[in-house]
């Protein structure tokens, strides 16, 4: 097995659990992820993120996620246009898109901290 491929089963365990951590309270979330390899995040909502996670899997093996929150469709809607705010653009050229290009002078742990802080806010 090569390296790569060692690293994306350990990388898809983590992920599993972080998910599983909330499919077992069978709360609705807020969840946040990105591309490994991108400047690309995504904001999404799921009533069932162990399955949404595996959604994500069938069609991309370099997504990782960063982090969930409980929270409804609501507060998706208010942390993407938090971002749009604070500079951010649309990936796709669609106003409904959920991904989002991080501006090239900003930390992805900057933003990652701005979800957590969302949490507290929200």
């Amino acid at each position: 097995m090569t390296k790569r491929k060692v690293n994306t089963l350990k990388q898809n365990i983590k992920d599993k659990r972080r998910a599983s951590t909330f499919a077992n309270m069978n709360t609705e979330v807020v969840y946040m992820v990105t591309e490994k390899h991108e400047r690309v995040l995504k904001i999404g909502y799921a009533s069932d993120l162990a399955k949404r996670m595996g959604a994500y899997r069938t069609h991309s093996t370099s997504f990782l996620l960063i982090d969930a929150i409980p929270g409804t469709g609501k507060d998706e809607a208010d942390f993407q246009k938090r971002l749009l705010d604070m500079g951010f653009t649309r990936y796709y050229d669609d106003d409904s898109s959920e991904w989002f290009v991080l501006p090239d002078d900003m930390p992805k742990a900057e933003v990652y901290k701005g979800f957590k802080m969302f949490e507290k806010t929200a």
